[in-house]
């Protein structure tokens, strides 16, 4: 298992390597659902509104507003630095994704913050998409 920052790294599948292609290339993508036009996040085999599998990848415009989030201040692990910022993001074309909030304080942070999706370069396979606040 690679690690980088402390943190153990996705190992991608046949299911999600596209996404985490997307991210190679500085895209965020998120699944997209032919029959019902729905967005999928994560990588599902089929929809879970309408259960087909005409499923297709998008990109996104990587740009939301902070629903919900949380500040660690005590990390899990002794190799992992903190404070760091969860949230869960909801992107302006329709979907959420939970993500860390990138070289942020933490008292600058609020539930309807404007952010936008960067990539950080955590091995030659992983670029991890965080956010970061936005005017």
């Amino acid at each position: 298992m690679d690690v980088w920052n402390g943190i153990p790294l996705p190992e991608p599948s046949e299911l999600t390597a596209p996404f985490w292609a997307a991210c190679r290339a500085g895209t965020l993508a998120v699944q997209h659902c032919a029959a019902c036009a729905r967005r999928i996040f994560p990588p599902l085999p089929a929809c879970p509104g309408c259960l087909s599998r005409k499923l297709s990848w998008l990109p996104s415009p990587g740009r939301g507003v902070i629903y919900s989030f949380t500040v660690v201040r005590r990390a899990a692990r002794p190799d992992r630095p903190v404070p760091y910022i969860i949230a869960t993001i909801d992107l302006d074309d329709g979907w959420s994704m939970t993500g860390n909030v990138a070289a942020a304080e933490p008292d600058a942070v609020r539930c309807g913050s404007a952010v936008a999706v960067r990539f950080l370069v955590a091995s030659a396979e992983i670029h991890l998409p965080v956010f970061a606040l936005i005017d």
